[in-house]
């Protein structure tokens, strides 16, 4: 009977070698195992940065995947380097949706196992394709890959669907397609489900999790990738990578592990989201600091003795830190559209701030002070804030943004602030 191993988001896994090592031995039994990955396995991360994704070459020469789709931080060096990486990788990578110049993209490809024919496709979020991208086109998702599987369905018996795609949209595809299992990613938690006849899986995020199906009665299990020991080549071979990089260099020293997971960044308590604002306002000396909550990587908790690696990979992306002008009452509507407990009750909190205190109930914002007090709804304040916060449209009187090259990227701008404050 065939089993599917699917794995998703590995991302910053790669920034501690044998994390990736321990992934890419769960991934490997059984030995006649299909193994599909749905995207966001290049990027983002530390290592990724200094390779441009290619850090993802050995897992997929070890783990030999039957296919891959694309994430949207698949696509976050570039076109160009996005290309080589598909020549070079050992399993195709299909899209029903997603095309890219001057390589051959399939749209499906077929396995078979145990006297079965499996048919994988796969679809991304348009949401991946940023204006920047030279020559990458995207169509709808849900109608791409309904007129795939429909064809697929004809002549296999397994249809399988690798889906880089919102919650809604997992759900949407698993009703309205004729896939058999959709292997979803993009949102970072475990998601084990049945919706009309067709298996959803989700592994999490950052190689902690690989999902397994049995393609006949389309039950589920876990793998928790903790718990196997690690595949010792692609450690080293990842482990290598690192060398003269810098990333193993110690910068600081914490005594009381630091978590980093999805719950303490969304609900206000991440002492780790909390260190990259209060960075990202002192990099560049501004009044107030903000980064969206989404864009701080989930990891093993930080203890002991703190690299390079690891606070450049705590918020990974090597854009200039931006500065916005505000006034009082545009920095309240930032505020307002970043704290948000009314709408999302279990994951309130959207952006954090340094250089505000926010007063907040289940209802909603109620007070924002600064430490010479309230805010005034005609003062002027300089805020220091993310790419995403400044660019991304999500955040309410974010306006006139100055983009300035020379302002500190991201990822150096921790590093600074850890040499020179500590992990505060």
């Amino acid at each position: 009977m065939p089993t599917l191993l699917h794995y998703s988001d590995v991302e910053n896994a790669f920034d501690r070698p044998e994390r990736v090592a321990r992934l890419a031995a769960a991934l490997q039994t059984p030995a006649d195992a299909v193994v599909v990955g749905s995207g966001d396995v290049l990027a983002p991360g530390a290592l990724a940065n200094e390779h441009e994704g290619r850090q993802a070459l050995p897992f997929f020469e070890a783990v030999g995947p039957a296919a891959e789709t694309f994430g949207n931080h698949d696509f976050d060096f570039g076109t160009n380097a996005l290309q080589t990486i598909i020549k070079e990788s050992p399993q195709p990578w299909v899209s029903a949706n997603v095309t890219l110049p001057d390589v051959d993209i399939p749209q499906s490809v077929a396995i078979e196992r145990n006297d079965g024919r499996i048919s994988t496709t796969g679809v991304t979020t348009p949401d991946a394709i940023g204006d920047w991208l030279d020559g990458v086109g995207s169509t709808d998702p849900v109608d791409a890959a309904r007129q795939v599987t429909d064809h697929l369905k004809r002549d296999c018996d397994y249809v399988v669907l690798l889906a880089h795609v919102g919650d809604e949209t997992a759900t949407t595809l698993a009703r309205e397609t004729a896939a058999d299992v959709v292997c979803a990613g993009h949102v970072h938690s475990e998601r084990v489900d049945h919706v009309d006849g067709t298996c959803i899986v989700r592994p999490d995020a950052n190689g902690q999790l690989v999902s397994v199906v049995d393609l006949d009665t389309l039950e589920v299990a876990s793998r928790h990738v903790p718990d196997w020991a690690p595949d010792t080549p692609v450690g080293d071979r990842v482990r290598n990578l690192r060398e003269g990089t810098g990333l193993d260099d110690v910068v600081t020293h914490v005594e009381t592990p630091v978590p980093r997971d999805r719950q303490t960044r969304y609900d206000g308590t991440s002492t780790v989201a909390r260190f990259v604002a209060a960075a990202t306002r002192w990099a560049v000396d501004a009044d107030i600091g903000v980064i969206d909550s989404g864009g701080v990587r989930d990891g093993p908790p930080l203890a002991g003795d703190i690299t390079v690696g690891e606070v450049r990979g705590l918020y990974p992306f090597e854009a200039p830190i931006a500065v916005i002008e505000l006034d009082g009452s545009q920095l309240r509507a930032l505020v307002d559209s970043a704290i948000r407990p009314d709408e999302y009750p279990d994951n309130p909190v959207w952006a954090y701030l340094d250089g505000l205190t926010v007063d907040w109930t289940t209802d909603g914002v109620e007070e924002v002070t600064r430490r010479d007090g309230p805010l005034a709804a005609d003062g002027q304040y300089t805020v220091a804030a993310s790419a995403y916060v400044a660019g991304s449209g999500t955040f309410d009187g974010v306006t006139d943004v100055l983009t300035d090259d020379d302002n500190p990227l991201h990822p150096d701008a921790l590093v600074a602030y850890a040499r020179e404050e500590g992990f505060t």
